[in-house]
């Protein structure tokens, strides 16, 4: 029994070592509005998505089973987004979640960041080979993502909870 618990406080430390190994990148927006430590150097999409709605995408992807993306989206003018109501964070986990047929919600909770009301969940995806972790806010008329997706065996690697708590809304 003392050998279990040596080994697997033995593999926490060499996960954290391998995630504080990693070239972490830092980005921050051009606006100044929100800051994040990347797994690697960003490919960097800025345009228009299908609703009009201008988008930030930031994408890092390790392997084909390791993604990590953080997107900053500014809603058409007018779209009013309640900034304080969890019944709008759910609907926009509940619209992810559909956008992958057959997926699993391992886990779903509110969560605070600072002054912003956001919203984590995590869901099985094609079939069982992918754990898709997410986070969103809405903050200051935008709505952010941080997003890993990797195989289920990497899920709980230390560099993934890094990416997703390097996140920061700097401004409204």
């Amino acid at each position: 029994m003392a050998r279990l618990v040596a080994l697997s406080v033995l593999l926490v430390f060499v996960g954290a070592a391998q995630a504080m190994a990693q070239a972490w990148v830092p980005y921050k927006s051009e606006d100044g509005r929100f800051e994040v430590q990347l797994p690697g150097p960003p490919k960097v999409s800025d345009g228009f998505n299908e609703l009009g709605d201008r988008s930030l995408t930031l994408e890092v992807q390790l392997s084909p089973n390791q993604v990590f993306v953080v997107m900053a989206t500014q809603p058409l003018k007018g779209t009013h987004l309640d900034e304080t109501a969890p019944k709008e964070l759910k609907d926009m986990q509940v619209r992810v979640q559909g956008r992958f047929p057959g997926s699993e919600l391992l886990h779903a909770a509110a969560i605070d960041h600072g002054k912003w009301k956001g919203r984590t969940f995590t869901l099985r995806i094609e079939g069982g080979k992918l754990i898709y972790q997410a986070r969103i806010y809405w903050a200051g008329g935008r709505f952010y993502q941080t997003i890993a997706v990797t195989d289920p065996a990497n899920a709980s690697l230390p560099m993934v909870g890094y990416f997703m708590d390097s996140f920061q809304i700097l401004k409204d």
